[in-house]
């Protein structure tokens, strides 16, 4: 199955270095995935930070200000493929 999933990074209007990524993880029937993992990876410093969605696919992450690969996994989804 493929993954849909919103994702939404939220700044403040004054500066800050932290921002917030959250959204809700569904499958191409459009039903929620609950426990799905979720993983944000900075490129550059190899920091990754973990969540796992809710009973409702809902997830939040609070990350600092950067550049992020995102990669969700379940168990109800194909592997992920190097090509």
């Amino acid at each position: 199955m493929v993954c849909i999933a919103l994702l939404f990074v939220r700044l403040g209007v004054s500066q800050t270095t932290q921002g917030q990524l959250n959204g809700r993880i569904t499958d191409t029937t459009g039903a929620v995935i609950p426990g799905a993992g979720l993983s944000a990876t900075n490129p550059l410093t190899d920091v990754q930070i973990k969540t796992t969605s809710n009973e409702a696919g809902q997830y939040v992450l609070y990350l600092a200000a950067a550049t992020y690969d995102v990669r969700i996994t379940s168990a109800r989804f194909a592997p992920p493929s190097d090509q």
